[in-house]
C-alpha cells in the first residue's frame, strides 16, 4: 500500500512538473528597445502584464526588428512617435523594411525625472545623459535649469541611469522614477517635460496578423503611382464611405530620388468590408499598398 501511495506521489508530481515546465516554455518573449525600467519595458508591462511574459533588453530597433522575424522573440514593442517631438522615422524605415505585423498599439504618459547620486543638487550637475527623444522632450527645463551642464545622448533612459549610478558623482540622468528607484539615484525634479501631455505611441509586432473583429484600427503603406491627383484619389478612396485618417505622413524611397512611400493610419479593421473595397480601388489607380496591419486602438487618459 506504501509502495503505491509513493508511485501516485510521484507521478503526481511529475505532471505538476511538465505542466510548470510546459507554462514556462510557452510564456511569451519580448523584445524592446532599452534596458528593465525604461519607458518601453513600463509600455511593455502596461500592455502584456508583467509576470506572463519574458524580455529580451536590446539596444537599437533594428535588433527588435531581427528578433521578431528571426523568431528569437513572439513580439517586439517599438516607439513610433511622441506627442511633443513627432514621428520616428527609423522605425517608419524598418515597418517598410521588414513587414512585419503591427497587433497592439499602446499609449504611454511619459514623465520625465532628473536624477542624480544622493546629496547632489541641481547647481552641482556638470552633465546629463538621457535618449535623444527625451533631451528633446526636456529641452526648456534644460535651458533654463541646466545651461551650465553638458548634454549627452545615450542609447536609453534607463541605460543612462544605470551610467550616472556608477559614474562621475555630479553626473545627472533624464529617465522614469522606475529608473531611478532601480539604480539608488535621487530623482531632484520631476515632471521636466516640456509639455505635461506627453505621451509616447508604441506597436506590438508579430510575425503574423492577429485576426478580430475587434480589431478597429490599421496601418498602412502607399506607394503612389507618379502621376497627378494620385494622393487625392487614395485619400478620396477612403473618404467617400466614411474612413477617417488618423496618420497621413510621408518618407522618401532610397532607390527612387524624390518619390515617397505614404504611412496610414485608418480607422477601421482590415477585415471590414469598406476598408476592403476602399482598398481594391486604389489598388486598380495603380498604387502598391502593403497592410502592415490590424489591432484595437489604445485610448489616452483624459
Amino acid at each position: 500500500m506504501g509502495d503505491h501511495s509513493t508511485l501516485t506521489d510521484a507521478i503526481i508530481w511529475a505532471n505538476v512538473w511538465q505542466i510548470a515546465t510546459i507554462a514556462t516554455m510557452s510564456k511569451p518573449i519580448i523584445s524592446i528597445q532599452g534596458e528593465q525600467t525604461s519607458f518601453h519595458d513600463i509600455a511593455a508591462n502596461q500592455y502584456f502584464g508583467t509576470s506572463d511574459t519574458s524580455r529580451l533588453f536590446r539596444a537599437s530597433f533594428r535588433e527588435v526588428f531581427d528578433d521578431v522575424a528571426q523568431s528569437k522573440a513572439d513580439y517586439g514593442l517599438v516607439a513610433i512617435e511622441n506627442s511633443l517631438v513627432g514621428s520616428i522615422n527609423e522605425v517608419y524605415d524598418l515597418l517598410r523594411r521588414y513587414q512585419l505585423k503591427i497587433v497592439g498599439e499602446q499609449y504611454l504618459r511619459i514623465s520625465q525625472n532628473l536624477m542624480a547620486k544622493p546629496g547632489v543638487v541641481l547647481a552641482q550637475i556638470t552633465d546629463v545623459f538621457s535618449h535623444p527623444m527625451a533631451l528633446l522632450q526636456c529641452e526648456e527645463f534644460l535651458q533654463s535649469q541646466l545651461s551650465h551642464a553638458d548634454i549627452h545622448e545615450r542609447h536609453d533612459t534607463a541605460e543612462a541611469a544605470k551610467f550616472v549610478a556608477g559614474s562621475d558623482e555630479f553626473y545627472a540622468a533624464i529617465g522614469s522614477r522606475a529608473a531611478a528607484e532601480r539604480h539608488g539615484l535621487a530623482v531632484l525634479a520631476s515632471d521636466i517635460e516640456t509639455d505635461k501631455r506627453n505621451y509616447t505611441r508604441f506597436f506590438v509586432l508579430s510575425r503574423e496578423q492577429r485576426e478580430s473583429a475587434d480589431n478597429n484600427k490599421s496601418s498602412l503603406i502607399i506607394k503612389t503611382a507618379h502621376q497627378p491627383g494620385a494622393l487625392y484619389n487614395v485619400l478620396r478612396a477612403f473618404a467617400e464611405p466614411g474612413i477617417n485618417l488618423t496618420k497621413l505622413s510621408s518618407r522618401p524611397i532610397p532607390e527612387e530620388t524624390w518619390q515617397y512611400y505614404f504611412y496610414i493610419d485608418i480607422e477601421i479593421g482590415l477585415h471590414a468590408s469598406a476598408a476592403q473595397q476602399a482598398l481594391a480601388e486604389i489598388r486598380q489607380q495603380g498604387n502598391t499598398v502593403y497592410e502592415l496591419g490590424s489591432y484595437q486602438a489604445d485610448t489616452i487618459e483624459a
